[in-house]
């Protein structure tokens, strides 16, 4: 029945259904709640505005850092020891856990005082805490992200977890004059083969199973003719399993990604969208026999 849904008689209204189809579900799999993937995405698009050294929840950790510092002799002199001192003091207030379980979406990029509500923190919410508490001590903190992963940047060193890329560039960064953009990150030779697969198999790895087999299904969907060949559909049902058990399997650490995990799971999940693709009915499993040996019409494909 959903397959006739999504493959009307009429071919001009095929794509535009599935297309929306598509997109109702990604959205609803990954942002059930849509006012956050607003706000997600306003925050994004000025990343340096996130670092607020000036915020009144800001006030504890601050202090915790001050009496850090002061119980090291010497840390105030040594930047690289403030550094690590303000990591893990953050490390110790904001505690790590995913975005799908602290605000029940994919990705969330929360302001400082959010994230010191909640207690607890991915990577980029602890990088924003900890770039406002290196600025209101007087470091010239900036964020950075590959992709991936948030960190922060200073003249003296780098916190939070820093990144390393096979490009060497990074895709957001903030300055002085606000928030840059690198496509080179992205459409660079290596951010090509190199980062960028990695990337997706590694945010595929740590989604949960269900929402990610829930997309999965979707797309499979969309790529189904109207009257599929049932074998060639389990077929590519069993590709996207492959890619998706691969990428778990090898890529759920951004630190110790596999690059030919990665790959590897790109291939499946292609030759998979190509199988589906193909599997309209064919001329010989399509086409009946009546019993006195007449070829019957081919049932239409859809």
């Amino acid at each position: 029945m959903l397959l006739r849904l999504l493959n009307p008689a009429r071919r001009r209204y095929r794509w535009p259904i599935k297309i929306a189809f598509l997109a109702a579900v990604l959205l609803l799999s990954c942002y059930p709640d849509p006012r956050l993937l607003v706000r997600h995405i306003r925050h994004w698009s000025d990343l340096s505005a996130m670092i607020e050294p000036d915020e009144p929840a800001l006030g504890p950790i601050v202090g915790h850092v001050e009496f850090a510092l002061a119980c090291v002799p010497g840390s105030r002199d040594d930047p690289r020891e403030a550094l690590r001192i303000v990591e893990q003091v953050v490390y110790q207030h904001i505690l790590y856990e995913w975005d799908w379980v602290t605000w029940g979406c994919a990705d969330y990029l929360p302001t400082v005082a959010e994230t010191i509500d909640k207690g607890r923190e991915d990577c980029d919410g602890r990088a924003v805490v900890a770039a406002s508490v290196l600025r209101s001590l007087g470091y010239e903190a900036h964020l950075v992200t590959d992709g991936s992963h948030l960190w922060v940047r200073t003249r003296e060193g780098e916190a939070m977890a820093p990144m390393t890329t096979a490009s060497g560039r990074t895709l957001i960064s903030t300055s002085g004059e606000g928030t840059r953009v690198d496509p080179l990150a992205i459409f660079g030779a290596s951010g090509l083969l190199v980062d960028w697969p990695k990337n997706i198999a590694y945010g595929v790895a740590v989604f949960p199973i269900g929402r990610t087999a829930i997309c999965a299904a979707a797309v499979l969907l969309v790529l189904l003719p109207r009257r599929p060949r049932v074998r060639w559909a389990l077929v590519a049902a069993s590709m996207f399993a492959g890619a998706l058990w691969m990428w778990r399997a090898a890529c759920w650490d951004p630190w110790d990604n596999s690059l030919w995990g990665a790959w590897a799971g790109l291939g499946l999940a292609a030759s998979g969208v190509w199988v589906a693709a193909r599997s309209g009915c064919g001329k010989r499993d399509c086409a009946g026999t009546s019993p006195n040996g007449v070829g019957k019409q081919p049932i239409s494909t859809g």
